[in-house]
This record gives structure tokens, sequence and C-alpha cells, in this order.
């Protein structure tokens, strides 16, 4: 059975590049819901682009960014550690911090265009003009 801490140099034939496959399956595994809800919603739009291209689009691109940052989020929570560690706490701290910004923002954007998409096409009513 595998570790459940990363090894780093000298991983065995059950881990990834020094992460546990157990570590890796507990990280998507746990993303997997998220992931899927993703997924159905890029094929809903997809499957209702001819009725509504503009939104079908603006979807697409939020999910997608979505599902490639929550991929791309979980990887460097799984990796990170290794190339931080001998920096020191102070700067390997802050290169986490970075890290944890630069995700928040772009799930952010994706969310407003989630939004934008959801909301934002609508044309107002003549009675509201």
């Amino acid at each position: 059975m595998g570790r459940w801490l990363p090894k780093g140099e000298g991983a065995d034939m059950e881990s990834t590049a020094g992460v546990p496959l157990m570590a890796w399956l507990m990280a998507f595994v746990v993303q997997l819901p998220l992931f899927g809800v993703w997924l159905a919603g890029g094929i809903v739009a997809v499957l209702r682009r001819g009725r509504h291209p503009e939104v079908s689009r603006l979807m697409l691109i939020a999910l997608g960014v979505l599902l490639v940052s929550g991929i791309a989020n979980t990887y460097a929570n799984l990796y990170l550690p290794f190339f931080v560690r001998d920096l020191g706490l102070g700067v390997a701290q802050w290169v986490i911090f970075v890290k944890g910004v630069i995700h928040t923002a772009i799930t952010a954007i994706a969310w407003g265009l989630v939004l934008w998409a959801a909301l934002g096409w609508r044309r107002p009513a003549a009675s509201e003009a």
C-alpha cells in the first residue's frame, strides 16, 4: 500500500513522480462531482447551441476554464510542495499564496462568464424599454 505523504526522490512503483497513487486518487476523486457537473453543462451547451449560440459559447468557455483550472489547481496542490520545499518557509508561503490568488481570480472570472451567459444575454421586454 502506498504512503500518504509525498516521498520525494526515489519513489517506488506505487507513486507518480514522488506523489503516492493514493494521494492522486484522493485529490481527484474529491473533485469528480464538480468535474462531472462542468462536463454535463458543456454537453448541454453544445446540444443547445442552435437555439442560443452566444449563451452556449460563453458557457463552454466558462465551463472549460473551470475544468482546466480545477485540474491544474489539484495538480499544483500535489506537486508544488516539492518545488518550493528548498526555498525556505517564507518564500514557499508566498508562492503558494500567489498560486491561490491566481486560481481564485481565474475561477471568479469563469463564474462571471457563467452569470453573464445565464443573465446578460436577455433583451429587455418592450414594456421595460
